[in-house]
């Protein structure tokens, strides 16, 4: 796998991480909840064949900062759009997955004649039953020491942030 370039772009309140490289037409991926831009790795060389690849760290994931204890998909979106704006992308495809996928459908809401094509991977309207029970037991304290090792190793902001990650999980299962 190439080794891709990196940035920061500071957008509205955060410090966005994102890596980048290849040539041709834009192509924008992105992570799921708790994931990060390396989740993409495996594809990368297939996926780079003809696109520009622009893979960052959502907000509050991986490299990428958030100051403040919110986290909401539409702000997301608004990141997103600000950081393309900042790397002078005027249209683009994009590939989602869960948290990745809900953030381009805010996209396509808000820019429509930016984003050409879009790829939706396990994108939900709402939380069933099921899946809000499940994520409300999703908590820090049940975490071993190797499934903290293993997040440490993704989100390089501290375990705050991890905990940050943690909590909004548990909003998000409540619908706030």
């Amino acid at each position: 796998m190439p080794l891709m370039k990196t940035g920061i772009a500071k957008i509205n309140d955060i410090e966005m991480y994102y890596q980048q490289d290849g040539q041709g037409e834009p192509l924008v991926l992105l992570h799921g909840f708790t994931g990060c831009s390396d989740d993409w790795f495996p594809f990368i060389d297939r996926l780079m064949d003809g696109h520009r690849l622009i893979v960052p760290d959502l907000r509050g994931h991986g490299h990428s900062t958030n100051p403040g204890t919110s986290f909401t998909h539409r702000q997301c979106a608004l990141d997103v759009c600000a950081l393309l704006d900042t790397l002078g992308i005027d249209r683009y495809d994009a590939i989602g997955t869960s948290t990745g996928a809900k953030t381009l459908l805010h996209v396509a809401t808000r820019q429509t004649s930016r984003l050409r094509r879009m790829v939706l991977v396990s994108s939900t309207p709402y939380y069933p039953a099921q899946a809000r029970a499940l994520m409300a037991e999703f908590s820090e304290i049940q975490r071993s020491e190797v499934e903290w090792h293993f997040m440490r190793s993704r989100h390089k902001c501290g375990d705050d942030q991890i905990r940050a990650l943690v909590g909004t999980g548990q909003c998000l299962c409540q619908g706030l």
